[in-house]
């Protein structure tokens, strides 16, 4: 499933990965924010009907 996620006028607060070096697998955390007065631009598009 692909989604497609535009925010403009985002800033990331707070980034962290973790790779798990036996199995190759990997997490991260993206914390982002913009202002309320920008919610009416933010898009999700895709990966709905799966």
């Amino acid at each position: 499933m692909v989604r497609e996620y535009t925010i403009p006028n985002a800033f990331v607060m707070e980034y962290k990965e973790h790779l798990d070096d036996e199995t190759g697998v990997g997490t991260f955390y993206l914390h982002i924010k913009q202002k309320k007065d920008e919610n009416d631009a933010v898009k999700i598009e895709g990966g709905y009907g799966e």
